[in-house]
């Protein structure tokens, strides 16, 4: 009969249990949807967000992109207009340079007729 009680108690406890549970259920269940929706509404929220995001990333590059762009245009109108000053630099120094070896030997000779005179 030992077997019998506690079989019964088992039966017994387990269907307080389920009638306590069906008694919850409609609650568990109502704050399980209240939290879905507002899990969903936060991720429509993120995704809004990322969307802002990636646009923002992708108007800064492009704007990035285009100064880089004039920049590089910048710097070769730059260098065009260096090289003919640079070009003309070299010719002036090449003259000089000429100039000099000219003078260096018009000393030298004027330096060897002294010595020869004074000799």
């Amino acid at each position: 009969m030992a077997g019998t009680s506690r079989s019964i108690a088992k039966k017994a406890g387990a269907a307080g249990l389920e009638r306590a549970l069906q008694t919850f259920m409609p609650t568990l269940l109502d704050r399980l949807n209240r939290i879905d929706e507002r899990l969903a509404a936060m991720d429509r929220e993120n995704h809004g967000v990322v969307s802002e995001l990636r646009e923002h990333i992708d108007t800064r590059y492009e704007q990035i992109q285009q100064s880089m762009n004039q920049l590089g245009e910048r710097m070769a109108r730059v260098e065009g207009t260096i090289d003919p000053f640079v070009n003309s630099i070299e010719r002036q120094s090449n003259k000089m340079d000429q100039w000099i070896e000219r003078l260096v030997r018009v000393e030298m000779t004027q330096d060897a007729r002294r010595g020869m005179r004074a000799g």
